[in-house]
């Protein structure tokens, strides 16, 4: 965040807005399929789900597999529960050019179902081992990590120090080698 708060395009002050948004660390995915809108009505995942609920796979299975197809294309970090219906998978993109991850997110996330709210860079998300605010049974929940890969976040590190190094002996025309010692 580059401030708690800033001025919304309306032009009032909010702990929520773009221009108090820093650089995008992590585009955050979410895939929130239900049976039904909050009005009662059937979404278009419904036939999906009756069917795979049939074989014993739930949201969350379908939820998980897609996330896992995602990260064979770009690296997955960890993925969090909602604590209700939904998994957001956390994929490293500090550095990237926003233009083209919002291509792949377009082309590829939302294709498969992802919810378009994320694409935001100020989108609120699921603080990883977090709380949820209490639900309707009056219960807070845990926001639980479920999966974790270090090793992820460990090579988006090794790369970006190394587009750094690159950077600075192009800046200072110093040979890459000086630069590495940074």
């Amino acid at each position: 965040m580059r401030a708690t708060r800033a001025l919304t395009q309306a032009g009032t002050l909010s702990e929520h807005s773009k221009a108090g948004t820093g650089d995008r660390a992590f585009l955050v995915l979410e895939f929130d399929f239900t049976e039904t809108t909050p009005k009662g009505k059937p979404t278009v995942w419904a036939p999906l789900l009756e069917r795979c609920e049939g074989e014993g796979i739930t949201a969350l299975d379908i939820q998980a597999a897609l996330l896992a197809h995602l990260a064979t294309e770009r690296p997955l970090w960890m993925t969090v529960f909602s604590g209700s219906k939904s998994l957001q998978g956390w994929f490293p993109c500090r550095g990237e050019d926003e233009e083209k991850l919002l291509v792949w997110f377009d082309s590829r996330a939302m294709r498969l179902g992802a919810c378009s709210s994320t694409r935001c860079v100020s989108q609120f998300v699921r603080m990883p081992d977090g709380t949820r605010a209490p639900n309707r049974d009056g219960k807070s929940v845990r926001q639980t990590v479920e999966f974790y890969n270090r090793q992820t976040l460990q090579e988006a590190a090794t790369t970006e120090a190394t587009a750094v190094a690159i950077s600075l002996a192009k800046d200072s025309h110093r040979p890459l080698s000086t630069a590495k010692k940074l």
